[in-house]
């Protein structure tokens, strides 16, 4: 396979308005599957946007977002972005529309609206921000791939090597029953030394399936 990501950065500092633009685009010798057959790991379910490649040039993910920030402690951002079925066929969607609050004196953020989750990178796994063009598999089986939901967002830093946070889900993502609610609580960590970092973190989440 191959793939190849573009973005396109512009940035107006007097209107604090900042447009991101970024595709990713594939070619696949064979698919995952062939045609007529089912896409599932032995053993696990599939569900959300867990499917499979496709023989051929597609593109896998195309996003435009806009962030706009006319205080240092509130910001606006929204994302609207396309992603490959599997089958050659492209939906757009309304993935980001939130309002956010960060102090960084007392190291506390919060956000509100359709969110990206933060309590693992495996949750808003996406093409364009991945060096691989295929997918994380343990997304995939976990998540359905990634998660865009209605939701609350808080978390804070009681150091600068840690951060914990809890957010609150309308439930709309695999594996949760639509209409249901899911929570998560994460504690991260982050390591400088000399020319190395170490990422660390642990999360839990109730939903019902």
């Amino acid at each position: 396979s191959w793939a190849d990501t573009e973005h396109i950065h512009l940035n107006r500092t007097p209107s604090k308005l900042t447009i991101d633009t970024g595709a990713s685009v594939s070619w696949y010798s064979k698919g995952m599957v062939n045609d007529n057959e089912l896409w599932r790991i032995p053993g696990t379910l599939m569900g959300g946007h867990a499917l499979p490649t496709s023989t051929g040039m597609a593109v896998d993910s195309m996003a435009l977002s806009v962030h706009y920030q006319p205080h240092p402690q509130w910001s606006a951002q929204g994302e609207i972005a396309t992603h490959h079925d599997g089958n050659n066929q492209y939906t757009v969607m309304m993935e980001q529309l939130q309002l956010n609050y960060e102090s960084k004196q007392q190291r506390f953020n919060a956000k509100i609206g359709l969110l990206e989750p933060e309590f693992a990178p495996l949750a808003a796994h996406q093409h364009g921000v991945i060096q691989f063009s295929e997918n994380n598999l343990l997304s995939d089986v976990s998540l359905g791939r990634h998660v865009h939901d209605r939701g609350v967002h808080l978390s804070a830093k009681p150091t600068s090597h840690i951060e914990i946070g809890v957010e609150t889900w309308r439930g709309n993502f695999f594996p949760s029953t639509k209409g249901e609610q899911a929570h998560d609580v994460f504690l991260k960590t982050h390591h400088h030394f000399n020319d190395w970092e170490l990422n660390t973190g642990l999360w839990a989440m109730q939903t019902h399936a």
